[in-house]
């Protein structure tokens, strides 16, 4: 609710787990999704990964869907191009996004730095992938 409320990110750490919530996009009737991705350590590095995406409409969760992170490795073969001009035109404006076959890939651009950002991508309102360019 924390990242619903502020629509920045937010990076908790208890114990071997951090959470690390996204505020990834609105929806045209005012509901939020966001992706909250944990990671448990494990030694000499990161053993498992999982993804909790939440759609919150009017301040109450209304759908929750979890995940295990995809990655870039399973997504469908012809996204990729796809990626690149959603990277490139995010270079350019700021931000974009582009629809393909049910994903949706959305490009944000850090303020203080225009030629680096975020790339998601969502499957309904699962995070499938994400990367920093």
């Amino acid at each position: 609710m924390r990242v619903y409320n502020s629509g920045s990110p937010y990076i908790y750490t208890q114990g071997a787990y951090t959470y690390n919530a996204l505020p990834i996009t609105s929806t045209a009737s005012g509901c939020k999704l966001i992706s909250i991705i944990r990671q448990t350590q494990g030694f000499p590095k990161p053993a498992y990964w999982a993804i909790e995406n939440y759609k919150i409409c009017g301040g109450s969760i209304s759908y929750v869907e979890n995940t295990n992170m995809a990655g870039w490795n399973n997504l469908p073969r012809g996204i990729k191009p796809v990626i690149n001009n959603v990277i490139v035109e995010t270079r350019q404006y700021g931000k974009a996004t582009a629809n393909y076959y049910g994903y949706r890939v959305i490009g944000t651009a850090q303020a203080y730095n225009g030629n680096a950002g975020y790339i998601y991508v969502l499957n309904g309102i699962k995070l499938e992938a994400a990367m920093r360019f």
